[in-house]
C-alpha cells in the first residue's frame, strides 16, 4: 500500500472516531418514534378519494343483444381511514363482478340501481368503507332476442410447413360449427363462420392452433374461439414400376403398348413408406376416342393410387400403341 492511500485512511478512521455516534442513534431512535406515531394519526385520520373499479359481466347469455353499451368500469367517490386508503393507492382492486343472466331472466326489470346496485358495489369494497357516490348511478340491462343460425367454420389462413414435411390429414377444425346470433336479415347474408386471417410458418410437427372467429358487425358466435388441428408427417419419395392397362378395348382386338410399363414416382409419409406395394397404383389409357385418332402416343392417366400419397407423377407420361385383331394387325395409321 502506498504512503498516500494509508495516509487517507488514516483521515477517515480519525473523522468517523470524531463522530458522536451516541447522539446520533439518540436523534435516530426519536425520528423513529415521531414517524410511527405520525403513521398511526394519518391511518386514524378519515379521507376521502376518488377510485376506479373494472366491472366484468359473467354468464350473459348468446342469444341477447343489448340495447345501451355496458360501461366497463365505475368512478367511486369514498371515505375512508388512512390505512384503507393506501390499500387503495398500493394494492390491486376487486373487479366488480355482475351476474347478469340473473339480472335479465328476474322479471320485467333490467336495470341496476338502487339498494340492489349498492349491494354489488359494496361487495368489491372493504367494511369499513363509506361511499359517498358513483357513476355511473344506473346500468340498464334492456335487450332484444336474436336470431340464431349454425354456420360451419372455414379456416381462413395459409400452413407454411417446414421443408421435408407435408400435411398427413387434412386440417381439423374443432368444432367444426359454430351458433351465430343476430337479425334475420344479418344472418341470412352468412354462409360460413371464418377465423381471422393468419399465416403459420415453419411446421414441422403436430400442432393444435387457437384461434378467433372475424368479428362481424351485429353478429355474435357461440363459441366465439376454435381450434385449428394440424398433422404433420415427414416425408420421402419413393418410385413404383406398374404395367400400363387399356380401358373398353373390344373383346376381338389387342393393344400393344410402347413402353408397356411406366415409372410411378410420388411422395409419402416415412410412416407408411414400407407398406406401399405396386400393386396399391394402376394406369391406363382408354381406348373410347382413339379409333379415329391420328395421334402417334396418348397421356396415361392413373385409375387408381392410396389417397396418401402425394404429387404423383409418370415416367413416360405417353405411350404408344398399336391395336390388332386377334387375326390380323390393324396399324391406328
Amino acid at each position: 500500500m502506498s504512503i498516500a492511500t494509508e495516509q487517507i485512511w488514516q483521515r477517515v478512521r480519525i473523522f468517523f472516531k470524531r463522530i458522536a455516534w451516541k447522539k446520533i442513534l439518540t436523534f435516530s431512535f426519536f425520528v423513529l418514534i415521531a414517524t410511527i406515531l405520525w403513521f398511526m394519526q394519518i391511518y386514524n385520520k378519515s379521507f376521502e378519494t376518488t377510485i376506479n373499479i373494472p366491472i366484468k359481466y359473467t354468464s350473459v347469455p348468446d342469444s341477447i343483444i343489448f340495447q345501451d353499451s355496458l360501461p366497463s368500469n365505475m368512478v367511486l367517490r369514498v371515505k375512508d381511514d388512512g390505512f384503507a386508503m393506501f390499500r387503495y393507492y398500493f394494492s390491486k382492486r376487486d373487479t366488480l363482478r355482475i351476474d347478469v343472466s340473473s339480472i335479465v331472466q328476474n322479471g320485467s326489470n333490467k336495470i341496476l340501481q338502487g339498494n340492489s346496485f349498492d349491494f354489488f358495489i359494496r361487495k368489491s369494497l372493504p367494511i369499513s368503507t363509506q361511499i359517498l357516490n358513483y357513476e355511473p348511478v344506473r346500468i340498464s340491462f334492456a335487450y332484444s332476442a336474436l336470431e340464431s343460425k349454425k354456420l360451419p367454420v372455414v379456416f381462413d389462413g395459409q400452413l407454411n410447413l417446414s421443408p421435408g414435411y407435408f400435411l398427413n390429414n387434412d386440417i381439423k377444425i374443432r368444432p367444426d360449427s359454430v351458433t351465430a346470433y343476430g337479425s334475420k336479415a344479418d344472418l341470412n347474408k352468412l354462409m360460413f363462420a371464418y377465423t381471422v386471417s393468419d399465416t403459420v410458418s415453419g411446421l414441422d410437427q403436430n400442432t393444435r392452433i387457437r384461434y378467433a372467429l372475424a368479428n362481424k358487425d351485429r353478429i355474435k358466435f357461440s363459441p366465439n374461439i376454435v381450434y385449428i388441428d394440424v398433422s404433420v408427417e415427414a416425408y420421402t419419395q419413393k418410385t413404383v414400376e406398374i404395367p400400363v392397362e387399356c380401358l373398353n378395348l373390344p373383346e376381338n382386338l389387342t393393344a400393344k403398348l410402347f413402353p408397356s410399363r411406366v415409372k410411378l414416382s410420388f411422395f409419402v409419409g416415412v410412416s407408411k413408406v414400407d407398406s406401399i406395394k405396386d400393386t396399391d397404383f394402376s394406369v391406363a389409357i382408354d381406348y373410347v376416342g382413339l379409333q379415329d385418332s391420328k395421334q402417334a402416343s396418348v397421356p396415361v392417366r392413373i385409375t387408381s393410387s392410396p389417397g396418401f400419397v402425394r404429387n404423383l407423377t409418370i415416367t413416360p407420361p405417353n405411350v404408344q400403341y398399336i391395336f390388332e385383331y386377334k387375326s390380323e394387325a390393324v396399324n391406328n395409321d
